[in-house]
């Protein structure tokens, strides 16, 4: 007999998270050159960034939705608010100030708005299942 058990919730919640983050440092690292190199111009950095948040907290949210024992809205949110935090505090390490009304108020809102996108796509059921018809 197999064990088929889901793993915990905080694994699930962690390893989401970490997905995030994973993909954002990557995404980060190759803006960073494209803005040394010339190719993304200074004033597009920022909307580039958001992009960058919404998209690493929609993959790890879609991870965490499909794992979820909390429901597929409940854990992706989970998983936002585990990242933006993450990255809140490395913020808060780094420069010792956050600016709320700035930037960094805006890539919190973007990061939720990607981690309630994916409870969203994650809590559609893609597979119909087919009816078997009786026979007259």
């Amino acid at each position: 007999m197999t064990n088929t058990a889901k793993p915990s919730m905080g694994k699930v919640l962690l390893k989401g998270t970490v997905i995030a983050l994973v993909i954002h440092l990557g995404a980060q690292m190759l803006l960073a050159a494209m803005t040394v190199n010339g190719i993304l111009p200074e004033h597009l950095v920022f909307p580039a960034q958001a992009v960058i948040c919404a998209i690493a907290s929609m993959i790890g949210g879609l991870y965490t939705a499909s794992r979820s024992s909390w429901g597929t809205l409940s854990g992706a949110l989970v998983s936002g608010a585990l990242f933006a935090t993450v990255l809140l505090l490395l913020g808060l390490s780094i420069f010792n100030t956050i600016s709320w009304s700035g930037h960094g108020g805006i890539l919190i809102l973007v990061i939720m708005g990607g981690a309630v996108a994916a409870g969203l796509i994650g809590s559609r059921h893609t597979a119909r299942r087919k009816r078997k018809r009786s026979r007259p």
